[in-house]
Formats: structure tokens, C-alpha cells, sequence
């Protein structure tokens, strides 16, 4: 019997990736089920057709005399003037017949296996159903002809120029298409697979629903062509010409597209997943609704790329150019972006979830309404940004600049803000939960009518701001220099506001003989004083659980029946103190420092306690 503790062993990742695989495969199979109604519905309706044609009467010794004749005679082999127009289940097979002209001639399921017809022509023939494999066709032309079912597997097309006709539900597999040129013409579910495409020209064609799967189609050009509902899978496009052309709804999985050039084309709802696009070009193409799951993309051009509604999953990209591109209501998941231009994107109502932002250029861009969870913003220039009615939670903006940002209406919980330029910025009708800001420039900032629970200010340099109508909950600002600022109409609640340089008048705590009367009246604190230096008070028996006191002091002190439960105190300092009863359990320890700190009866159970100085 299978050991279903076999599944629930494996990690994470991999169960993600064995459903992935499982889904692809049922999505796989769903299609050529699809296909082969289509091709089979497509035959039944073809030899309805074809059922009332006759087939000629001449043998293959016929043709071969027709041959030796015309090469005696030094004329060409022009099949019509010889046999007539019917040459319908003709037999041609490991002939050499190059140089023929079939012009208006019907070959319906003729026979041309293993001949050489290179440098032929078809002229509005009817070779449907016709056999050409292993047959060489290179440098023919081909034209206002209905191929449809014709097989030319393992064909040499090499050079071959097919205009204006009907190629829907033919076989190319394993064909050498090298050079040739398909153009004007109609290939509806048409069969590529493992086709040799190189430098292969397809203009102004619709090849809908057709099958590229594993071809090689390196430098192809595919122009003003309707490409929709294809298979592409594994096909390498490395220095491709897609251009003003519609892949919409294809499976791209696995694609060389390095150094392509998609300019102006549709991929709307396309599968790239585990692509690969290195110095690429997508200038003003169309990627909606598209699936780019586990794809490097490097030095690529997405200048005016539409990505609305696109989900990135595990992708990482570099050094791309993203100006003006549209990420609306795109998601974002467990990827990289970095070095990269992204000025005025559009990415409203986005959905930025565990993502990395690191050196790029981000000024004027819309992310109103977007969502950023479990993301790193670093290097970043995020300068005129409008990030209005947005949810921020558990952020960390590092060395960025945010001057001139628009951040109103937005709800922002559990993230950092350190070494930030956010000068002339607007902050307006926001809720700050459980949040912290050091060594920030904050100069001119305009701060109203915001709601900030468990926020803490230090260090950081708020000259010439106005914080207007806000309401400060267990929060603090410690060592900040607030020069010409100003507090208009803000209420204080069990907030500090505590060796500041040129600290304006307000009704908070403002010294640590208030704060001390303060815990000796208040002993249950829900609060965030990070970076505080505790060293003057005396805090026994008071209750800090859920608090935010990372960076905090408390250093020789001696701490007696203190609950620390469930608290961040993250980077503390505890060294040379003295703990009696003292309950750790649940906080976060990360970082902290014991060293030659005299511990009895501590409590840390469930404690975080990575990298702890003892």
C-alpha cells in the first residue's frame, strides 16, 4: 500500500512542484484531447469532400518516361501539359522529379516519399492529404495551394516559399524549414514538433492552434501573424523577430526567448513559465493575464509592457528596463527584482507577496491600492510615488528614497522604515500599527489626521514637519531632532516624546520622572519604545507582553518579576543585568545581548534565540 508519510515528509516546495507538474501534464493531455477531436473531426469532413474524386490511372512508369523525355529534350517537367489536371492518388514516391511545375493540378493524397522536388513549383494545386515525407523540396515555391493534411515529415523544405495557401492540419514534424518563408497563408492545427526553423520567415499569416513543440526556430521572424491558441513548448526563440504578431493563449513553457524581439505582439494569457529571457525586447507587448512562474529574466526591455493581471511567481529579474509598464491587479509572488528602471509603472491593486526590491528606480509610479506583504524594499528610488490606499505589512523600506511620496488612506502594520529619505512627503488618513522608524530624513513632511498604534520614532530628522490631528498610541519618539516642527491637535496615549533636540510642546510623556510615575501607576504595557534606554527606571513587575522593544536598553539593570511574553526585543541589551523571575517566553531574542548577565529562574520557552550573546 503507498505511504501516504511519504508525501507528508517531502518539503514544501516540492509537494508545490509535483502539483504544478500534475497539473500540466492533465492540461497537457486535456489539449491533445482537444487537438485530435479537432483533427479528427477536420479528416471526416476532409474525405467527405474528397470522397467523389477520382484517382488517375497513370503508374509511376508513366512518369518516369515523362522524365526521361523531358530531360532529353532539355524542357521542364510540367505535369499538367503531360497528364492532365486529376493526378489525385498519383505515385511519385523516390522520384526525382526537381524543377516540376504542378500548377492547377489536383494531387489529393498523392504520393511523393523520398522524391526530390526541389526547386519545384505548386501553382493553385490541391495536394490535400498528399505524402511528401523524407521528400526534398528545398528552394520550391509553393502557392494558392491547399495543403491541408498534406504530410511532410522529415521533409527538406529548406529555402521553400509557401504564399497564399492552406497548410491547416499539416505535418512538419521533424522538418528542415530552414530559410524558408511562410507567407499569407492559413495553418490552422498544424504540426511542428521538433522542426528545424531557422531564420524561418512567417508573415502576415494566421497559424492558430498549431504545434512548434521542441522546434528549433532560432532567429525566426514572425511578423503581423496570428499565432493564438499554439503550442510552443520547450521551442527555442533565441534572437527571434515576434513582432506586431498574436500569441495570445499559447503555452510558451520552457521557450528560449534570449535576445528575442517581441515588440508590439499579443501574449495575452500565455504560459511562460520556466522561460528563459536574457537582452530581450517587449516593447509595447501585450503580457496579461500571462503565467511567468520560475523565469530569469536579465537585461530585458519591458518599456510599456501591459502585465495586468499577470502572476510572477519565483521569477527573478535584473537589470531590465520597465518604464511605463502596467502591472494592474498583477501578482507577485516569492520573486526578485533588482537594478532595474521602473519609472511610471502603473501597478495599482498589485499584490507584492514575499518579494525582494533591491537598486531599482521606481520614481513616479502608481502602487495605490496595492498590497506589499513580506517584502524587502532596498536601494530603492521611489521618489513622487503615489502609494494611496495601499496595505503595508511586514515591509522593510531600507536606504530608499520616498521624498515627495503620496502614502494616505493606507494601512501600514509591522514594518521598518530605516535610513529612508522621505523629505516633502505626504502622510495623510493612514493607520501605522506596530511599525518603526530610525535614522530617517523627514524633513517637511506633511503628517495628518493618522492613526499610529505601537509606532516608534528614533533618530531620524523631522525638521520643519507638521503632524497634524493624529493619534498616538503606546507609541514613542526618542532622540529625534524635530526643529521648527509642530504637533497641531494630536492626542497622546501612553506615548513618549523623550530627549528630543528642539522637541515642540505636546501632551505626551516628556521626561523619564513621567514615565517612571507612569509605570509605577501602570504596570500592564502594550507598547513599542525601541531603542529606549531603560537604565533610569525601574520597571519590576510590570507586564511588557506583545511589546515592541528592540534595540531597548538594559544594560546593569536589575529586572525583578518582569513579563516579558511574546515581546520583540530583537537587538536588546541586557549585559551586566540582573534577572530574577523574568518570563521570555514567545519573544523574540534574536540578536540580543546577555553577556555577563546574572539569570535565575528565566523563563524562554518557545523564545526565539538566534544568534543570542551569552
Amino acid at each position: 500500500m503507498f505511504n501516504m508519510n511519504i508525501i507528508i515528509a517531502l518539503p514544501y516546495h516540492l509537494i508545490r512542484l509535483s502539483a504544478y507538474i500534475f497539473n500540466l501534464l492533465i492540461f497537457s493531455i486535456i489539449i491533445i484531447q482537444i487537438s485530435y477531436a479537432h483533427d479528427n473531426n477536420a479528416k471526416i469532413s476532409l474525405l467527405d469532400n474528397i470522397k467523389n474524386i477520382k484517382f488517375t490511372t497513370y503508374t509511376k512508369k508513366h512518369f518516369e518516361d515523362f522524365i526521361v523525355k523531358c530531360h532529353a529534350k532539355g524542357i521542364p517537367l510540367d505535369f499538367k501539359k503531360e497528364f492532365g489536371s486529376n493526378l489525385s492518388g498519383a505515385d511519385f514516391s523516390d522520384l526525382d522529379i526537381r524543377g516540376s511545375i504542378f500548377k492547377d493540378v489536383v494531387l489529393v493524397q498523392a504520393n511523393f516519399q523520398r522524391s526530390n522536388l526541389s526547386n519545384s513549383v505548386f501553382n493553385n494545386s490541391d495536394a490535400r492529404s498528399a505524402n511528401f515525407t523524407n521528400a526534398d523540396m528545398s528552394k520550391s515555391i509553393i502557392k494558392e495551394s491547399n495543403l491541408q493534411f498534406a504530410n511532410f515529415t522529415s521533409t527538406d523544405l529548406n529555402k521553400t516559399h509557401i504564399h497564399t495557401s492552406n497548410i491547416s492540419y499539416a505535418l512538419f514534424n521533424n522538418a528542415d524549414m530552414r530559410h524558408s518563408i511562410i507567407e499569407k497563408s492559413k495553418g490552422l492545427y498544424t504540426y511542428f514538433t521538433d522542426t528545424e526553423l531557422l531564420s524561418t520567415l512567417i508573415l502576415d499569416s494566421v497559424i492558430q492552434n498549431a504545434n512548434f513543440h521542441d522546434s528549433e526556430a532560432e532567429d525566426i521572424t514572425i511578423q503581423n501573424s496570428d499565432l493564438s491558441y499554439s503550442n510552443l513548448f520547450g521551442a527555442n526563440l533565441s534572437n527571434s523577430r515576434i513582432q506586431n504578431s498574436t500569441l495570445k493563449n499559447t503555452i510558451m513553457y520552457g521557450v528560449n526567448l534570449d535576445f528575442a524581439d517581441l515588440t508590439g505582439s499579443d501574449l495575452s494569457h500565455t504560459n511562460l513559465e520556466v522561460s528563459s529571457i536574457y537582452s530581450a525586447n517587449f516593447y509595447n507587448t501585450n503580457l496579461s493575464n500571462a503565467q511567468i512562474h520560475a523565469v530569469d529574466s536579465n537585461y530585458t526591455n519591458f518599456t510599456n509592457a501591459n502585465f495586468n493581471k499577470t502572476v510572477f511567481n519565483n521569477t527573478a529579474i535584473s537589470y531590465a528596463i520597465l518604464n511605463n509598464a502596467t502591472l494592474i491587479n498583477a501578482q507577485l509572488n516569492n520573486s526578485t527584482i533588482t537594478e532595474s528602471i521602473m519609472k511610471e509603472i502603473d501597478a495599482r491593486h498589485s499584490n507584492f507577496n514575499t518579494i525582494n526590491l533591491f537598486n531599482n528606480n521606481m520614481s513616479l509610479s502608481f502602487f495605490s491600492g496595492a498590497t506589499f506583504h513580506n517584502t524587502n524594499i532596498t536601494n530603492n528610488n521611489l521618489s513622487m510615488i503615489s502609494m494611496n490606499s495601499s496595505v503595508i505589512n511586514n515591509v522593510n523600506f531600507y536606504n530608499s528614497n520616498l521624498s515627495h511620496a503620496s502614502i494616505s488612506y493606507s494601512k501600514i502594520t509591522n514594518t521598518i522604515y530605516k535610513n529612508i529619505n522621505a523629505e516633502n512627503s505626504l502622510w495623510l488618513l493612514s493607520t501605522l500599527e506596530s511599525s518603526n522608524f530610525s535614522n530617517n530624513i523627514l524633513n517637511n513632511i506633511t503628517f495628518a489626521k493618522n492613526k499610529l498604534n505601537k509606532v516608534s520614532f528614533f533618530n531620524n530628522t523631522l525638521q520643519k514637519t507638521h503632524i497634524i490631528k493624529s493619534q498616538f498610541n503606546a507609541s514613542s519618539l526618542y532622540k529625534n531632532d524635530l526643529l521648527e516642527s509642530q504637533f497641531q491637535n494630536c492626542t497622546f496615549n501612553k506615548t513618549i516624546i523623550i530627549d528630543n533636540r528642539n522637541s515642540p510642546n505636546n501632551k505626551a510623556i516628556n521626561s523619564t520622572k513621567d514615565l517612571q510615575d507612569f509605570f509605577t501607576s501602570t504596570k500592564i504595557l502594550d507598547i513599542n519604545y525601541s531603542h529606549f534606554d531603560f537604565r533610569k527606571l525601574k520597571i519590576d513587575g510590570i507586564n511588557f507582553s506583545n511589546s515592541i522593544l528592540n534595540n531597548a536598553n538594559f544594560s546593569a539593570l536589575t529586572l525583578k518579576d518582569v513579563n516579558f511574553t511574546n515581546a520583540n526585543l530583537s537587538f536588546s541589551n541586557f549585559s551586566h543585568s540582573k534577572l530574577y523571575n523574568i518570563n521570555f517566553s514567545g519573544a523574540n531574542l534574536e540578536n540580543s545581548n546577555f553577556l555577563q548577565a546574572n539569570i535565575q529562574n528565566v523563563l524562554t520557552k518557545g523564545a526565539k534565540l538566534y544568534n543570542v550573546k551569552r
